[in-house]
């Protein structure tokens, strides 16, 4: 009965020997192809994103000014910059200038309307550029053009305030020129 016992364990080894190293390499083999697959993936997202991740600290910067705020910008063809301007101060204010200078600083573009805002208010600032600067035709859905800013502003009864961004230059997001009649502001070069 022992030989029988004895017969029967060497027939279950027979059936399937394990190898030690068989495991360790399907291990392996399955991890790389989730590797591969993961950055691929990372990839893919990231260049997708690239465009707008490289604005954000941009974006992040802007959006937090006070007493205003700019939380976008777009520019059609080479004819127009609008501004999107809040007010994020508790008081009234009035911008009295909006001026855009390429980041050269040879060219500059002013809207100089007076615009009021009441706290907490967004509006659409244009600003007309001219051919001294990139046209968007070409470069949609890229930030060809910087620009610095200076803005001025009235806030109650303190009048001349001012921010200028000499340190910070303002991207614009280029969309394809849409026709449309009218805009503010007109471009002008330092003489």
């Amino acid at each position: 009965m022992r030989k029988r016992a004895g017969a029967a364990e060497a027939e279950k080894n027979r059936a399937g020997p394990i190898h030690i190293g068989q495991s360790a390499s399907e291990y392996m083999t399955i991890l790389a192809a989730v590797l591969l697959i993961a950055l691929f993936a990372i990839f893919i997202l990231n260049s997708a994103g690239a465009s707008s991740a490289s604005q954000s600290p941009y974006k992040s910067y802007w959006s937090s000014l006070t007493p205003l705020s700019i939380a976008d910008v777009v520019q059609t063809g080479a004819s127009q910059v609008v501004v999107s301007v809040q007010n994020t101060d508790s008081r009234e204010l009035t911008m009295t200038k909006f001026i855009l200078a390429t980041a050269d600083g040879a060219h500059y573009f002013v809207n100089d309307s007076s615009i009021t805002f009441t706290p907490g208010q967004k509006r659409l600032v244009a600003i007309r550029t001219d051919s001294s600067v990139a046209n968007c035709d070409s470069y949609a859905g890229n930030y060809p053009n910087k620009y610095s800013v200076f803005i001025g502003y009235d806030l109650e009864s303190v009048t001349g305030k001012s921010f200028n961004s000499t340190n910070r230059l303002l991207p614009a997001l280029c969309l394809p020129a849409v026709a449309s009649g009218g805009g503010g502001g007109r471009g002008a070069s330092p003489s």
